[in-house]
């Protein structure tokens, strides 16, 4: 009797861990977002120069914030009304940009120069109109 008991639990498929399928779901999801984002350019943040950044946005009010990252970068946050324009029709057809930002990028030469740049090409604003610069270090 005992041998044909053990029999039975030895040949029954064993459950599998808690856990096993969800992980492989979750790591596909992870592998195909990583291949989106190395192999579509539309979802990588856009690089402008200084020029494009004052003349299409700055002096048209667009821009919700800035993000100065690691004193190097700066990100653009365009408003969300804004983004609903023709000018920003890329961004609004591109499934994978987000709609909340950073939206543009700009490599900056120096965190100072980059603030003279941005006071003076705010001179005209009213207080309200003008954009304040936030600073974000990352380690690594």
């Amino acid at each position: 009797m005992m041998s044909l008991k053990n029999r039975d639990t030895n040949n029954s498929p064993k459950p599998s861990p808690k856990g096993y399928k969800s992980n492989w779901v979750f790591l596909l999801v992870m592998l195909l977002f990583i291949f989106s984002w190395l192999f579509f350019p539309s979802f990588k943040i856009k690089e402008i120069g200084w020029q494009q950044f004052e003349q299409t946005m700055l002096s048209q009010h667009d821009v919700a914030k800035i993000l100065v990252i690691n004193k190097n970068v700066a990100e653009i946050y365009i408003k969300q009304e804004k983004l609903k324009e023709t000018k920003y029709q890329a961004l609004a057809n591109d499934l994978f940009a987000s709609k909340i930002g950073p939206h543009y990028s700009i490599t900056i030469g120096s965190v100072e120069s980059f603030e003279t740049k941005l006071e003076k090409a705010q001179e005209g604003f009213s207080s309200e109109d003008k954009i304040d610069i936030l600073y974000k270090y990352c380690q690594g």
